[in-house]
């Protein structure tokens, strides 16, 4: 593990002691209530995304951090994502131990049941999520409406794909779509064990092609959805507005006003989803190179300097 995953590891884990720390203090007013709603949740968020279902980093972690007491979302659409997003991350601890207690007892019946059901329960946590940002209008992830041409990104397209009426909504999706490749990686993690099982048992050659055509399944649903996630950088970076259009020119000096400013709560999130992905064995080669360029397209961000008007020179 190299050192900037252990740096973040280290943080995830400070974090969450500060919490404990603070104890039931922090609900005694609405302010520090609030805080503790808003780091709970960017604590779930890098956790989640930073854990695997084979890794044992965070072992010592009780699987109630991502019980959903603590969550107010006014909007039943939004409700849905952290749900999702809850449930999947308590389906990968669980899962995670399944496939550990397997390892030491690969010809228990019970166990394979388990990690069958398991497997059962990931598909349909994803299917339940079907059309689920049509419940509402507004929630939609739509696809970037301006004209390309005469900006960076007619250089980088792959990067300028979707945008939201709201970055709110943005949030929201960045949540359901971290998720979801997650909750792939894990299925992915069951069906090759699985798999394995079935040839060292002798099973049938039916059964490979079964699995097979499972991993091909699960491993273009996560290629989509980190298509997805890349084609989000403009929109993160404020260059592409809540009406889908672009904001900046190649020099950073639109005429409409020059570059907007960047949006670093909404870029902040994007980097260690992209992290993780550059780690994924199932990102293809150019998803990674695009996920590099992402990267140094939000480290470029953060130097724009903001275009002076004429009249206040």
């Amino acid at each position: 593990m190299n050192g900037e995953w252990k740096a973040h590891i280290a943080h995830m884990r400070g974090a969450m002691q500060l919490l404990r720390i603070r104890g039931l203090k922090q609900f005694d007013n609405p302010r520090s209530e609030k805080i503790f709603r808003i780091f709970k949740a960017a604590i779930q968020m890098r956790l989640f995304t930073l854990n695997s279902v084979t890794s044992s980093d965070f072992d010592y972690l009780e699987i109630d951090i991502y019980k959903d007491e603590n969550e107010f979302v006014p909007s039943e659409t939004g409700k849905n994502a952290s749900a999702f997003f809850l449930k999947t991350a308590r389906h990968l601890e669980i899962t995670k131990h399944a496939l550990q207690k397997f390892s030491l007892q690969p010809e228990s019946k019970a166990l394979a049941a388990e990690l069958d059901q398991l497997l059962y329960e990931g598909m349909c946590l994803d299917a339940g999520m079907l059309r689920w940002s049509e419940q509402e209008p507004g929630w939609s992830m739509m696809p970037v409406q301006g004209n390309v041409i005469g900006t960076m990104w007619a250089l980088y397209p792959f990067h300028a794909r979707h945008y939201f009426y709201s970055f709110w909504v943005f949030l929201y999706w960045l949540r359901f779509l971290v998720a979801r490749i997650k909750l792939y990686e894990t299925l992915m993690a069951v069906v090759k064990v699985k798999k394995s099982s079935a040839y060292n048992s002798g099973e049938h050659s039916s059964k490979f092609t079964h699995y097979e055509s499972r991993i091909e399944s699960f491993t273009r649903i996560i290629q989509m959805t980190a298509n997805d996630l890349i084609g989000l950088t403009a929109y993160a970076l404020g260059d592409v507005s809540n009406t889908g259009h672009f904001l900046s020119a190649p020099s950073g000096c639109n005429p409409g006003g020059g570059w907007d400013e960047v949006n670093v709560v909404a870029v902040m999130q994007l980097v260690i989803p992209f992290k993780v992905l550059q780690r994924s064995p199932y990102c293809l080669p150019e998803q990674r190179g695009a996920i590099d360029l992402a990267i140094t397209h939000i480290a470029d961000g953060f130097r724009r300097q903001p275009v002076i008007p004429e009249f206040v020179r």
